[in-house]
C-alpha cells in the first residue's frame, strides 16, 4: 500500500537541488542491448555521456557481468530489462548499485522508451551521483525506486501526472 507523504517530495526536492548545485556533473549511461542505437544517439545529442553494451564489447554477455562493467566505470544502466534488472538484489546488490533505470516498454517502441527515458533524466540526469545504491522502475504513469535502506530495501513512488511522492508501507 502507497502513502501520500509531502515530507518525502521535500526531502527528495532538497536532494535534487543539493546534486544539482554541488556536483554538476550529468549522469553517464551504459544502455543495455536491448535498447536501439538510436536512442544512445539522441541521448548523446542532448549532452549526456553514454555508451552501449555493442560498443563496450559485451553483447550477449550476462547481466551480471554488465552490472560489474556499469559499477567500476560509474556509468547507470538503462534497459528495458525489468524482468532480469529489477528483481535481482542478490547478483545485483542495491548497496553497490551504480544506478539501473528499468523502462517498462517494448524496446522496438523508440519514441516510448525515449519518453520514458526522460521522464528519468528529468529527476536524476542531472547528477551522475543521484540514483547510487538506487534502482528505478519508470512507466508512463510513475516512477518507482528501490532503494537500500540503513536495515531493509524501501520503496518510493513518483506520481508523474501530480509530481506527488509517496512510500511504501
Amino acid at each position: 500500500m502507497w502513502e501520500k507523504t509531502e515530507l518525502l517530495k521535500n526531502e527528495f526536492q532538497e536532494n535534487i537541488n543539493y546534486w544539482k548545485a554541488y556536483l554538476r556533473k550529468k549522469a553517464k549511461f551504459l544502455f543495455d542491448e536491448n535498447i536501439d542505437l538510436a536512442i544512445v544517439d539522441e541521448i548523446k545529442s542532448n549532452g549526456y555521456k553514454s555508451t552501449h553494451v555493442i560498443d563496450e564489447n559485451l553483447k550477449g554477455q550476462p547481466d551480471e557481468k554488465i552490472y560489474n562493467f556499469a559499477r567500476q566505470k560509474s556509468l547507470i544502466i538503462v534497459t528495458t530489462n525489468t524482468k532480469h534488472f529489477w528483481p535481482n538484489n542478490k547478483k545485483m546488490p542495491l548497496k553497490t548499485s551504480p544506478g539501473i533505470i528499468c523502462l517498462e516498454s517494448n524496446p522496438g517502441d523508440i519514441n516510448k522508451v525515449l519518453f520514458l527515458l526522460a521522464n528519468a533524466c528529468y529527476y536524476f540526469g542531472d547528477s551522475a551521483k543521484m540514483l547510487c545504491g538506487t534502482k528505478a522502475k519508470v512507466t508512463e504513469k510513475e516512477i518507482i525506486l528501490k532503494i537500500q535502506g540503513t536495515t531493509k530495501i524501501e520503496f518510493m513512488k513518483i506520481d508523474l501526472k501530480t509530481g506527488d511522492f509517496y512510500s511504501k508501507v
